[in-house]
Parts: C-alpha cells; structure tokens; sequence
C-alpha cells in the first residue's frame, strides 16, 4: 500500500469538482474541509485496500479507479451458468445467466429462474480466468428466487465473494452491476441506487411480498444471479430483472434477506418461513385542525410521519399471535424494543427464523400499552 501524508493546503473554489468534495492532482487524492486539506491527512492511493475488511473509515477519497477497483476486487468470483433443456450444454437450446461463488467448498449464488428447468441436473459453470467446471444444481427456493449451485469438483482454490449490508445502501449511492449480459461474460455496469426498498406491489408484482434494491446500472437477459457491488467490493444485492419496456429501471434482491435465505438453502437445502398469524396495515391517526379566514371555515386534516404505526387487522386463529393474545385494533408500537414505523420494521425482527421468541409492545384501545411474547411457528 502506497500512503501519502498530505499538508494544509488552500484550493481555490474554481478547483473543486461540482457535486463533490475531493480534488485529485495526478494519482493522489486529498480530503477537503471546506477548502482546506486536512492536515496530516492519510489517503491511501486507491480506494480499495486488498480486501474489503481492510477499509476502516467511511472517509477515504475516491481515486480516479474507484469503479475498476470494486470490479476487479468481485469479479473473480463472478461466473457464468449454462444449462440445456435438451440435456446438451453449448446447444441453441441453452440457457444462460449469471452467478458468484460464496464458499470455498463451491456453493455458487444465482436465482431460481435461471436453473429452475435444470433442478438435480447439470450446468456448465464458466470463470473469469477461462476455466470450465461442472455442477449440480443444489436447492432451489423459487418464492426468492434464489437457487444454489455446487462444483461437483474443486481442482483450485476458489476466489470468494464478500458480503456488504444492503440495509445501509442509501439512494444515490454507487453500485456495479456484474454478470454475462447476453452471454458476455464479464460485463460491468455502473450507476446509483434509485431506490433501497421498492416493493413488488408497485411493479404489479401482487402475489409477492418482496422488496428490490432499484438501480439505473444495467441489468439485462443473462445478467440475472450475478452480484450488485458496493464501492467497497462487496455483494449488496443479486441481480434479478428489470422492468419491461423501460431504461434505467433494475432491480436486485437485497442482500440482507438473501443471506438468511442462502444459509437456508446451504444446510437443509429448501427454505422454512416463519408463521406468526398477524395481518397487518399501516394506520395513520390524523390531528384535526380548524383553519379560519375572513369568509370561511375548514378543517384540514393534517398527518406527521411520525403518526404513522402498524395496526393488526386481523389475527389468525390457533397462530402464534393468537396464543400470544393478539387481537384486532392492537396497535404494534415496538418489537424487540426497537420503535416500529412501517410493517417493515415488523418482518426484518420476524425474519426467516423458526423457534423464534419477539416481544411486541402494543397499544390497545380499552387497556392502554401491554407486552406481548410470541414465537415462530414452521409456515403452514
């Protein structure tokens, strides 16, 4: 590693970049405090260290190869997935798509509808280095669309991928898009996210309760079950579609419930969802307030975000929230003592874990606010 100790320095407002807040004189880079370098600042002379754990503070510049650095720190890991209808890898009736290995036992990460025709039979598996491997298709969850493939053999030591929260990605953050696009084995794309939880409802998707990362990086037709990169070299999201007809509208399958997913998937090889019993909606107490003038009287109904909570709807009989003693009207202030703002909050504590005990506290009409302790039943 490369480090420069930079001294306080005056940069003239016309040096500075629009829209940002580093400068860069040949390949080293300095941190700006208004206009003025931090003194005694150390920058490193990339942005990636040699593995994503190393980077420790979230204020390191970008160098001019931030983008190349992310690639070239995954893309290894990347690999593209072939399978035949016809039981004849390499024929037109191939099919092709993205994945990325996540072990060094050979457990590769790819969705459900780019191997859900080769369940139990085997795919053609491509490196970036040129090598060819065969595996088996492992398990397969087509309600995430998430699927594991295995090396039916190791003959080198497989690079890995790192895992990056996709809870802390923001909208405008950098991400890079990796994968195959039609076939183009190695492609990288580039853009922001536009949108950290886009639910399904919105895209039409009514019988799914999913939630995407939306970036404008591109995904295409073999680009599915390749990874979403930070800037850091970490998977955040597996790429999965984009929306028909449109340009710039791509989605990922965040990483956070991915994991849980993945680590199902690896040990028993099908995924168990939790039951807890609980419809839920979210509710809004409006504040009525009069407005007057001269010539008139109205009343305004006026909402604060932070009036808005989740109310149960309904509770299913002989449920762990029925048992819990759930009822209809129970408004869900806190699980786990943490304040719930939005049913999301309520299905990241849920989780995919069976045999789980959470403790809500609720707000009921006729008694005020009372605890209640449920656990995880296996789905019906």
């Amino acid at each position: 590693k490369v480090v420069y100790k930079l001294k306080v320095l005056k940069v003239p407002k016309s040096s500075i970049s629009i829209g940002t807040r580093a400068f860069t004189v040949g390949t080293v880079s300095g941190a700006l405090i208004g206009n003025t370098v931090k003194e005694n600042a150390l920058i490193p002379r990339s942005y990636m260290m040699t593995s994503p754990n190393d980077r420790k503070m979230d204020t390191i510049i970008l160098s001019r190869n931030f983008v190349a650095d992310a690639v070239e720190c995954v893309s290894p890991a990347v690999v593209n997935i072939t399978g035949s209808v016809n039981g004849y890898i390499g024929s037109s009736s191939s099919i092709s798509g993205s994945g990325f290995i996540i072990s060094k036992d050979g457990f590769i990460v790819t969705n459900a509808h780019v191997v859900s025709q080769f369940k139990d039979r085997k795919v053609l598996v491509e490196f970036k280095n040129g090598r060819k491997a065969i595996a088996t298709v492992h398990s397969i969850d087509a309600i995430s669309d998430i699927a594991l493939v295995r090396l039916d053999e190791i003959t080198y030591d497989l690079p890995t991928v790192y895992f990056g929260s996709s809870s802390k990605m923001r909208a405008g953050d950098f991400v890079i898009a990796i994968g195959s696009p039609m076939q183009l084995q190695n492609s990288a794309s580039f853009g922001i996210v536009s949108a950290t939880a886009r639910h399904a409802s919105e895209l039409g998707l009514s019988n799914n309760r999913s939630e995407y990362i939306q970036t404008d990086a591109a995904i295409n037709i073999g680009n599915s079950g390749g990874p979403l990169v930070n800037l850091d070299g970490q998977v955040i999201g597996i790429n999965t579609m984009k929306v028909k007809g449109t340009d710039g509208i791509s989605l990922a399958i965040p990483m956070d419930i991915a994991a849980q997913i993945i680590d199902q998937l690896s040990k028993h090889g099908k995924v168990t969802r939790p039951f807890v019993g609980l419809k839920m909606t979210h509710y809004q107490e409006p504040i009525q307030t009069v407005k007057r003038s001269k010539k008139k009287t109205a009343l305004a109904m006026m909402v604060n975000d932070a009036d808005i909570k989740v109310m149960v709807m309904d509770v299913i009989a002989s449920s762990p929230a029925s048992q819990a003693g759930f009822q209809s009207g129970d408004i869900i202030m806190e699980v786990n003592g943490k304040e719930v703002k939005s049913m999301r909050d309520v299905l990241e504590v849920i989780g995919l874990e069976v045999g789980k005990t959470i403790q809500f506290k609720v707000k009921r009409h006729s008694v005020g606010e009372i605890t209640l302790t449920l656990t995880t039943a296996p789905e019906r």
